[in-house]
């Protein structure tokens, strides 16, 4: 976010980076974006779950078809393996977001790799 991007412009390591006559694009791609890209994809990932936990609202609100309408349906006739199957389905979807968000927060922040691994997880 931009707050985490000026915080991290006004550190050291990227007023030594500036001295030692790096271009500025440089300097905020290579060290800025990096140590900012944690707080980033947070605020992405946040988005994204909460887009994707409103859109069965969305779906009964103005009744397009989706797994929200689908859900609903299997409520209101009591089908009890379709409202389990689409609960779980979304259940491990956002299971696995969170599975690839922390790897990738792995791969974006060198502070979070383990001894002696090279490329992340």
């Amino acid at each position: 976010t931009f707050v985490s991007i000026s915080e991290i412009l006004g550190r050291d390591f990227i007023r030594t980076a500036r001295a030692k006559g790096l271009r500025p694009g440089a300097v905020f791609w290579r060290h800025a974006l990096r140590n900012a890209g944690v707080s980033i994809l947070t605020a992405v990932v946040v988005s994204l779950r909460f887009a994707l936990g409103s859109l069965p609202v969305a779906e009964v609100f103005f009744e397009w078809p989706g797994v929200g309408l689908a859900m609903l349906n299997g409520i209101y006739s009591r089908e009890i393996r379709v409202v389990a199957a689409l609960a779980l389905s979304l259940g491990m979807t956002f299971l696995l977001i969170n599975l690839m968000v922390d790897l990738l927060y792995r791969l974006i922040d060198p502070r979070l790799r383990t001894e002696g691994s090279r490329g992340g997880a």
